[in-house]
């Protein structure tokens, strides 16, 4: 079973050919929607690229001119034809066969809204091409309520991305159509998370579904503390426990969103005192510390790869595969 990847990008070409050799070299045959809002030099080198590769899926290249990350996504989603889809990063992996058993899950539980397996993130330097420096553990959880604000509770105090699990299409394209409207960036990160998790049930399954990549060019979010106080912030947070709430009410006939309010209101907050405490863990790391780390796995990959288990090698050596030649 297929599932179409939706891919916005901006201006990283080269990121971009990275993922495409990554599913060639994987055999894969899930169509990739390319959503790029590049200048018009870095959308023809990857133009380019594809006119004189031979792939074994379909690859669309769609030019979405000066459309921010959410609205590209939702181009993509909208020329999709398949039953089932997922987002992806211009710089993180999905495993082919991994989205295939996703699907097939989805297709025999109506009641699950996403499925996903074990994530994994991998290091690098700023570049596409160079040095794989290790692979950790990257958090995917699960979630089966069956009261979608109790999903709601229980996800905002143990967050994860479901972005990166497999979608019913028409639900996924109709999540990010409600969310294209925030001003704000990382509030628009949020939203279709929390409404993947309040349509319906979040599934992990016992195989490795996803890699992130960590390099210094990827987006960081802001500090909270910084962005809570402008205008545009507190009009996405408005937006988003309204339209959250809306989501919720559809699940109870004969009940309005205002009666949901509330405790979405306390549920995003709860999700906002997490982010702010992982923000304040983090500026706690000395780059010190950060670069001796990064000295010692560039000195000694093959010593830092022996503490991977067999299903970690396999992942690694993947990925060396593509990063490294």
């Amino acid at each position: 079973m297929k599932v179409a990847i939706a891919v916005p990008t901006l201006d990283r070409p080269d990121f971009i050919i990275r993922m495409l050799h990554f599913y060639i070299n994987s055999n894969s045959n899930h169509p990739i929607h390319i959503g790029d809002s590049s200048s018009q030099e870095n959308f023809q080198k990857v133009s380019k690229f594809i006119e004189k590769t031979s792939f074994p899926f379909k690859v669309f290249h769609h030019d979405c001119g000066k459309l921010n990350d959410s609205e590209a996504i939702l181009y993509c989603l909208d020329n999709i034809e398949e039953k089932y889809s997922t987002f992806s990063g211009d710089d993180d992996f999905h495993f082919p066969e991994s989205l295939s058993a996703c699907a097939e899950f989805l297709e025999n539980n109506n009641d699950y809204a996403t499925c996903h397996g074990k994530g994994v993130t991998f290091e690098t330097g700023k570049e596409a091409k160079g040095k794989l420096l290790g692979i950790s553990k990257y958090n995917m959880g699960q979630v089966e309520d069956e009261n979608p604000l109790d999903r709601l509770t229980n996800f905002t105090s143990n967050y994860y991305v479901p972005l990166f699990s497999v979608h019913r299409n028409d639900e996924f394209k109709n999540s990010f159509r409600l969310t294209t409207p925030l001003p704000d960036r990382g509030l628009r990160e949020v939203l279709p998370n929390i409404l993947a998790i309040v349509s319906g049930k979040s599934k992990k399954l016992e195989l490795t579904s996803v890699a992130r990549n960590t390099h210094y060019q990827r987006f960081i979010l802001p500090d909270y503390d910084t962005i809570m106080k402008q205008e545009a912030w507190r009009q996405s947070y408005d937006l988003l426990c309204g339209i959250t709430a809306d989501k919720i009410s559809e699940h109870f006939p004969g009940k309005t969103s205002n009666m949901f309010l509330k405790p979405v209101e306390l549920a995003v907050l709860q999700y906002i005192e997490n982010a702010k405490k992982r923000s304040v863990q983090k500026k706690e790391r000395t780059r010190l510390a950060k670069t001796l780390i990064a000295g010692v796995k560039l000195m000694f990959p093959k010593v830092w790869s022996l503490k991977l288990n067999s299903t970690d090698k396999s992942i690694y050596k993947k990925l060396t595969a593509v990063i490294e030649n």
